[in-house]
């Protein structure tokens, strides 16, 4: 069982209409308490996983997730802090993912040598080289830790529930890119939705569907992007709307984008790359 793994459609507690009266009992727990009782509760959740997962056909590893995404749910609500958290109580990843990371741009530079490689032998250019094999077992290696980490099943979690804001500041920009290398099925595509529904709203209202009328003019495509807000804060849209259109399109998906541009992940996903251009071509079109 690895805590970083899940489905993208993560499913929300917070979106549950009938949760409020756990928050108020947990809310009479104390606040000091609280990150230890969880940090008890996941390692032994974990733990159990680890230990039974075959025996009881995933049970166990479906108990520790349940765990995680209740410990997500309590960050998300501002009753746990998730810094502290990971601090205080579950070791820090940072080194692994630095490790990890040089063995993954080595095993990629020697792929990439390999296939500039011409061999006049056919038999011999269908053997894998024997360096990229060495570098394939190094990596899964040290990619245990990190497959493994607690706080960052969390803060996938998280991130898949729209928290990037929240969880972003943990981790250096840096660390982010590499982990979108390493994990691109589980970071890097968590952070392409999160930049799609960031976008999706302006393009709606400003492009529509392709070959459909497009249901907008000037002055109600201004009022139409007036209430999106951008890190939290409401945009304030006048009679420039297009131009500043642009810089909040801009600023809104700066964030997660630039976590995955070394990973390269928006190749694989061609709606939002597209989605992009036809959004930034619509407003730029309106700029004087």
């Amino acid at each position: 069982h690895h805590a970083v793994q899940g489905s993208l459609d993560e499913p929300s507690v917070a979106e549950s209409p009938d949760i409020q009266w756990l928050l108020d009992i947990i809310q009479e727990f104390s606040s000091d308490k609280l990150p230890s009782l969880i940090h008890f509760k996941l390692n032994n959740k974990v733990a159990g996983s680890n230990e039974n997962a075959s025996k009881e056909d995933g049970i166990s590893a479906r108990n520790g997730k349940s765990m995680l995404r209740t410990t997500a749910f309590l960050v998300s609500r501002g009753m746990v802090d998730l810094r502290t958290l990971a601090t205080e109580y579950f070791s820090s990843v940072d080194v692994e993912i630095e490790a990890a990371f040089k063995v993954f741009w080595m095993l990629e530079k020697t792929r990439v040598l390999a296939m500039t490689r011409v061999s006049l032998s056919g038999s011999a250019g269908n053997k894998e080289d024997p360096k990229l094999a060495e570098y394939r077992k190094r990596l899964q290696k040290a990619m245990e830790p990190i497959e493994d980490s607690t706080t960052l099943g969390i803060m996938l979690i998280l991130i898949q529930w729209g928290e990037w804001n929240r969880v972003k500041p943990l981790l250096p920009i840096g660390l982010w890119s590499h982990l979108c290398c390493l994990m691109p099925n589980q970071f890097g595509a968590a952070l392409c939705n999160e930049a799609h529904g960031r976008i999706s709203r302006w393009y709606r209202t400003q492009v529509g569907s392709p070959g459909l009328n497009k249901p907008w003019h000037a002055q109600s495509s201004m009022k139409a992007t007036s209430d999106i807000p951008v890190d939290g804060d409401e945009m304030d849209m006048t009679d420039n709307g297009n131009d500043k259109g642009v810089t909040h399109v801009i600023a809104s998906v700066w964030d997660p984008l630039s976590c995955i541009v070394e990973a390269g992940c928006i190749a694989s996903r061609p709606i939002l790359f597209c989605e992009l251009c036809r959004l930034l071509r619509n407003l730029l079109q309106n700029v004087e």
